[in-house]
């Protein structure tokens, strides 16, 4: 599964954080069993710890991650950004859209994308 939300305008991480929230709901939401959410923002990764203090402009979306990860026993991993290429490319879609976009099938996935995923397989 992979999905593209429309973001406006705000801060990159306000908007890996908006993106990892969505993600985090739609998997309860399908009631799959272990969830894990990959991020690479080490910023973001460490304040949902709790390890480091979450700046204002995303403090209400780092709260209810931190709120679905106790109640839900969600996993969060940090992963570089070279290991998070597809995802970026996706995101980097998010400006232009209007609507949300899931992707269940991989040959609904833009053509830039599946390209991206093949050299990672």
């Amino acid at each position: 599964m992979a999905y593209a939300i429309p973001m406006g305008q705000g801060t990159n991480n306000l908007a890996e954080a908006e993106a990892l929230l969505f993600g985090l709901k739609w998997c309860v939401q399908q009631e799959y069993g272990l969830i894990i959410g990959k991020i690479d923002s080490l910023l973001l990764h460490n304040c949902i710890q709790g390890k480091w203090s979450t700046p204002w402009r995303i403090n209400r979306v780092v709260m209810k991650v931190q709120t679905l990860v106790e109640q839900k026993g969600l996993i969060i991993k940090h992963c570089f950004r070279e290991a998070n290429q597809v995802a970026d490319k996706i995101a980097s879609l998010s400006h232009q859209l209007e609507e949300v976009y899931i992707f269940t099938y991989f040959d609904t996935l833009p053509r830039q994308v599946k390209g991206l995923l093949n050299v990672e397989r």
